[in-house]
């Protein structure tokens, strides 16, 4: 894989330009809708995704998003899961059939290859250029224009399976499972699906329990139609997994061989499932999205296209567990898809990810509000709620403003099926999903009243789950003694207390629905999450639409209902009543909070501080780092508001805030050490020189030794104590020297090329996992494995780290957000050299080491040997013997913790040496 050249920004800045100057190109649509858009305008629709790719390949693969989407609000006040997937299905097909004939018209015309999908109201263009691109965008009944991305299944953690138990699996025992069974409740009646990559039907554990099987426990007689699909294309006529992963997920959900393999959580529910990843875990948007629309309404496999297949609403499952998620989040692309599942009463569960313990690590769409979000815990305690698992992905979500994850459940070495009648036990949150998806086959079979009720079966699970109190994860914020959070959310499912709770819910039901409006403007307010708690226990939540009209069917009973929005002071009506079988209309008219806004500066230098502010009542928020820029709703009233940053000394202000009014509110902190200009940059020719004054201001009451070293911009002072000329310290106090300087570590090679472990890697490889000998304290987590990159890194997790460096510390777009580069570059291991790891005595003390020996740049000859050597005290050691040629002149070289914290030696500069 060879890395992009620096000339890339201007030949994509010269292909925009190229763009906004064409008039009538080759290749366009034969017409287009009148009123075209002009191609500025348009370019704005398109991700610049498929813009890069269109500049590479010269046509790419595209979606193309449709601007009108069907009303789904009517399918709420629908009695029946069968009444709302029959409404949902027929309204989505009307709406896509109807908005997208003009552009398929002319498509069809082009002769370009395209499928439509009815899910969410687009169309996937296939080999698309640059002038077809161009006059779809242009089309005002498009509204945006997004790339067909790819998608890899993460491995997950495997351990050698333990002997076959002779009762329940403990996984199983642990959340109650077994004690619902006892009750009489075991899924039966529930279908749940997989989306995952694929499943072994003739597993014995499976095979009963799937629905193709037409004469159980036997299953001489299968009939595949409505009951698989594969979206990959590898096995379109029957069942297969070539990974394993959906076969021991499934197993999870349904598994019981009839004997000592009791392995799944909702025994009498039946199973179907769709592909959409390959027995390598690939997979695309494409292929998500056509199992989300053969999820909604199942078809056979006759299927060739649109309009084939007999697709039919009523062979559905109840919900779709979905072990998989898009690295790195902030992915919106399959949330159309999702809220039409769940009007049509069919619950998405998704895995939170495993790129733990970091906050803000949930991958897509875990990081969905409307999901059903699970975390791992380890179960070994055999009580619940077990402990947080360090690789669950922890919130706050990028995209919407709930906590996350939703609950937990098992997810360390959880014993289930895997293709060829055999058995493994693995570990990550997709083992731990399956438990939650099955949790609700459990919650339906026993009230079938709630079949198809999504958000109240939802906040059930919710209220349920025990919460992991005390445990406060990586304090990625929430309420740490009963949930929610983002670390552990609500807490572990508990099945035996959702059962129970449901059971005691489920009686008549009735509707309750209303419009919530602004008091001042009346006009209508979107995303007021509306509360239904019942007097006699539970409680049911739903958000407005853009009309801001909310529905919900719950069980009759007396409510207290509370309609609460951020930039709005909460309402609550109390002794609201819902008869069996009618309709109660609550409104409300909410009173505007008054928004305090404002910037807090550096008081010497006026650059923006990422500051603390926070109002009396406790409303906090985190000014913008660069702009200084803070915003709060506060309700109307006086307030004494606080803007605090470390090392600068805080300022507290009265404000004084009214209904729907904007008043803002600036601070300029005095820091405890003023340096005028900071920092001095200034860009001089070889030999020249250059002075200018500066000020440094001491505030303090103690004096204040200082040097001046490098920093991001140019040159600050930095308190003395240190070693000269070193780097840091950063937030965690790392700092670093090289062996040229005083103080520095000598250089003292300790060869592994022909005693070590020859991790056998190739071009954009990564090996996991290696024990270390001793536990690594890195960033504030203890690590006792490591993985190796191919391109120069050591890092934590089982994942890929990428080859295209970027400055420490930098977001989370190259797979890793942890990480030693010791040599970060495209590094290329199948061309020469290799990587080697061994635990080396040197002197008394075990350490780590991992060299890369000759290893060349990609598409050279020039090979690198250098090595990262980790210490039982945490400390880091790299050493070069020959850094090549390049000398990191296309290397990052430092260490980073997340992406906001890290020490970098240097970035894209010959700052290397032989012997260093």
């Amino acid at each position: 894989m060879s890395k992009k050249s620096l000339s890339r920004f201007l030949s994509l800045f010269m292909l925009l330009s190229m763009m906004l100057g064409m008039v009538a190109p080759a290749g366009a649509l034969a017409s287009a809708p009148e009123a075209t858009l002009s191609q500025e305008d348009a370019l704005a629709k398109i991700e610049p995704l498929v813009l890069t790719q269109i500049e590479s390949e010269g046509q790419t693969d595209f979606f193309v998003w449709m601007v009108e989407k069907a009303d789904l609000s009517p399918a709420y006040e629908l009695e029946t899961k069968e009444e709302k997937g029959q409404f949902v299905f027929d309204a989505l097909r009307e709406t896509a059939a109807r908005t997208q004939a003009a552009l398929r018209d002319e498509l069809d015309k082009s002769g370009v290859e395209y499928r439509p999908y009815y899910i969410a109201n687009k169309i996937l263009v296939r080999g698309g250029n640059q002038a077809l691109l161009m006059d779809i965008a242009a089309r005002p009944d498009v509204a945006e224009i997004t790339a067909n991305h790819k998608f890899q299944l993460q491995e997950p953690i495997k351990s050698p399976a333990g002997p076959s138990p002779l009762a329940v699996e403990t996984n199983i025992s642990f959340i109650n499972a077994d004690d619902v069974w006892a009750m009489g409740y075991d899924g039966s009646g529930i279908v749940l699906a997989g989306n995952d990559t694929g499943l072994d039907d003739d597993h014995p554990t499976i095979s009963p329990h799937y629905r193709g099987c037409q004469d159980p426990p036997t299953c001489s007689v299968v009939d595949h139609n409505y009951n698989w699909w594969d979206a990959s294309g590898e096995s379109p006529s029957e069942p297969y997994d070539g990974h394993g992963h959906g076969t021991h997920t499934t197993g999870t959900m349904v598994g019981d061989d009839g004997g000592t393999n009791q392995i799944g959580v909702a025994p009498g529910a039946q199973t179907i499932h769709c592909s959409n990843m390959t027995a390598s875990g690939n997979g695309s948007d494409a292929t998500f999205t056509e199992c989300f629309e053969w999820d909604l309404a199942p078809w056979d496999l006759s299927y060739t296209g649109p309009g084939t297949g007999n697709p039919d609403p009523a062979m559905a499952p109840d919900a779709i567990n979905n072990s998989w998620g898009y690295w790195g989040g902030g992915a919106d692309q399959f949330r159309d898809e999702i809220q039409a599942l769940h009007a049509a009463g069919i619950l998405v569960e998704v895995s939170a990810g495993n790129e733990g313990s970091n906050c803000s690590t949930l991958r897509s769409p875990g990081d969905y509000q409307e999901v059903l979000t699970t975390g791992s815990v380890n179960h070994a305690s055999g009580t619940l709620p077990g402990t947080i698992s360090g690789f669950s992905s922890r919130g706050p979500s990028s995209l919407d403003g709930n906590y996350f994850p939703d609950i937990m459940a098992p997810g360390e070495n959880i014993r289930s099926a895997l293709p060829g009648n055999s058995y493994g036990s693995w570990g990550g949150t997709s083992m731990a999903g399956p438990h939650a998806t099955a949790l609700i086959g459990l919650m339906w079979s026993a009230c079938p009243a709630f079949q198809g009720d999504v958000n109240g079966t939802i906040d059930i699970i919710r209220q349920t789950a025990v919460p992991l109190t005390g445990q406060n994860g990586s304090n990625c914020g929430g309420d740490y003694t009963t949930g929610p959070n983002n670390d552990w959310g609500m807490g572990t499912i508990d099945a035996e207390a959702a059962v129970n709770m449901i059971l005691s819910l489920c009686s008549g039901q009735g509707n309750l629905d209303g419009t919530v409006t602004d008091s001042s403007t009346t006009n209508p307010i979107e995303n007021v999450t509306v509360t239904a708690a019942r007097d006699a226990g539970g409680s049911w939540s739903q958000d407005t639409d853009v009309t801001g009209y909310y529905t919900m069917t719950i069980p009759n009973g007396v409510y207290t209902v509370t309609a609460s929005h951020p930039m709005y002071v909460d309402a609550e009506v109390t002794g609201v009543v819902v008869v069996t079988g009618t309709l109660t209309t609550q409104n409300f008219a909410l009173t505007p909070m008054g928004m305090l806004y404002g910037y807090v500066t550096d008081y010497d230098n006026g650059f923006g501080l990422e500051a603390t502010v926070t109002a009396d009542d406790g409303t906090t928020t985190t000014s913008n780092p660069s702009t200084g820029y803070y915003e709060m709703y506060l309700d109307p009233g006086t307030y004494t508001v606080t803007a605090s940053v470390p090392d600068y000394a805080a300022e507290t202000v009265t404000v004084t805030i009214s209904s729907g009014v904007n008043t803002q509110q600036d601070f300029a902190l005095q820091a405890a050490i003023a340096f005028v200009p900071s920092p001095v940059h200034v860009t001089l020719d070889m030999g020249a020189m250059y002075t200018t004054p500066v000020t440094l201001t001491n505030r303090m009451a103690t004096p204040y030794d200082f040097q001046f070293y490098e920093v991001p911009g140019g040159f600050a002072p930095t308190a003395l104590g240190g070693v000269l000329d070193a780097g840091g310290p950063d937030p965690y106090g790392y700092t670093f020297t090289d062996s040229d300087e005083a103080g520095g570590p000598a250089f003292d090679w300790i060869e592994i090329s022909g005693t070590g472990l020859d991790l056998g890697q190739s071009d954009d490889d990564y090996y996991w996992p290696i024990d270390l000998p001793f536990t690594f304290n890195f960033y504030g987590t203890d690590i006792t494995q490591l993985a190796v990159g191919s391109n120069g890194t050591v890092y934590f997790e089982d994942a890929y780290m990428g080859f295209v460096n970027a400055p420490i510390p930098g977001s989370n777009n190259y797979g890793v957000n942890a990480f030693i580069a010791g040599y970060w570059d495209d590094l290329n291991p199948s061309a020469g050299g290799a990587v080697y790891y061994e635990t080396v005595n040197y002197k008394g003390v075990d350490l780590a080491v991992v060299e890369w020996y000759q290893v060349p740049h990609y598409g050279t000859s020039d090979p690198v040997t250098y090595e990262v050597i980790l210490f039982p005290n945490g400390s880091i050691l790299l050493q070069y013997l020959d850094p090549s040629t390049e000398a990191g002149s296309g290397a990052t070289v430092g260490i980073q913790g997340d992406t906001s914290t890290g020490l970098q030696y240097s970035y894209n500069t010959a700052s290397l040496a032989a012997d260093l």
